[in-house]
């Protein structure tokens, strides 16, 4: 919050993206692995300061070890942001 707070009044830009639902539809990799290391490519075009990614991020599973597995998928994708990656967790996600 502060870091947005005196990036506006010292009239500097931030540029911040926002995606969700990069899980899969069940079928195969917890995460869409055919767009989603694609899609941070294309974020990180945009130089941001901050990734959020809002919800239903991997399929999730009854088994947690599964569930895991799915989170370090996400987590090894994700870390090509160029900026901070914020997970905002939705009903898949635990």
């Amino acid at each position: 919050m502060v870091l947005i707070l005196s990036s506006i009044a010292m009239g500097s830009t931030f540029n911040f993206v926002v995606v969700g639902d990069t899980q899969t539809d069940g079928s195969g990799s917890s995460v869409n692995m055919s767009v989603f290391p694609t899609l941070i490519e294309d974020m990180n075009r945009h130089d941001p300061a901050l990734g959020l990614f809002v919800g239903d991020l991997v399929g999730g599973s009854s088994v947690l070890s599964q569930t895991v597995n799915q989170w370090q998928d996400f987590k090894a994708i994700s870390s090509g942001l160029s900026g901070e990656v914020l997970p905002i967790l939705g009903n898949h996600d635990v």
